[in-house]
Order: structure tokens, then sequence, then C-alpha cells
């Protein structure tokens, strides 16, 4: 089980309704007395995450992790560049996948891999890595042709 710590704020002066941020996220296992949190402190955003489950067996979906954008909080821009984290279901494994990230295109399973595309300093990365251990297999920055 996890909860997120969110902070809601007022949007400009001229603009209607506010804005929620995530800073954090809180793991509770039902079998122990005190919850964990993913983050050691309140002092950044979750930008942009994405659950990678196993979907092989309809009725019973599985989470095997998530891969999020994390950008320090006094650093938000229009543009952000946050680091890349990939992190297994209970949250005590997290491994940092990239630094300068702005955008995380897709994050799926394929077979016994988590694939992960993103862009990293205006280029498009795709990324494997191992589903259990989360290690990095393999890392490819794609070639993308300009539009005419």
């Amino acid at each position: 089980m996890r909860a997120d710590l969110t902070t809601h704020g007022e949007s400009g002066k001229f603009s209607s309704g506010g804005y929620s941020e995530t800073r954090n996220i809180l793991f509770i296992d039902p079998d122990q007395k005190n919850a964990r949190w993913l983050l050691p402190d309140n002092d950044n955003v979750i930008e942009q995450r994405s659950d990678v489950e196993d979907v092989s067996n309809e009725s019973n979906k599985r989470l095997v992790a998530t891969a999020a954008i994390i950008e320090p909080r006094d650093e938000q821009s229009e543009s952000p560049a946050g680091r890349l984290v990939l992190f297994n279901a209970s949250g005590k494994s997290m491994s940092e996948v990239a630094k300068n990230v702005s955008n995380l295109q897709l994050a799926t399973l394929s077979g016994n891999e988590i694939v992960l595309l993103y862009e990293r300093n205006r280029h498009l990365v795709r990324a494997t890595f191992d589903s259990s251990s989360l290690s990095k297999r393999r890392e490819q920055e794609i070639e993308v042709p300009e539009l005419k």
C-alpha cells in the first residue's frame, strides 16, 4: 500500500482553481507497525510517475516497479529537468536511472525487462532494467530524424 504526500496551493491572481504537488510517497506494509517514506524529505516534487505492471495474468495484475521524475522543489520551471528514478513495489529498492530528464514517454514490462523511454538533454533514450533487481541492462540513445 502507498499514499502520496501532496500539497495544495492557489493559482495566480487572475486564474481559477489551484494546483497540487506530490512531494513524497508513504509505503505502508500491513504486517509492519511503521510506515516508510520513499524520499528522505519533502523538498522535492514528483513531476511524473508511471507504474509498471505485470498484466500477463489479467485476473491478477501485479505492480512490479514505478518510474518517476523527481525535481528539487526550488528549481521548478516551465520545462522541468529532474532525475529519473526507478523503485520497486515496496519502495525498499530505488535506483537513479538518469539526470536532466524532462519527460518520461513510456514505462512498461516486456518479458522480464522493464523498458523506459525518456527524454534527456533533448534526446530520446531507451533503457532496459532487470525486473527483479532493477539493475540496468542496456541504454541506447535513439536517433530521431528531423521533420521537414
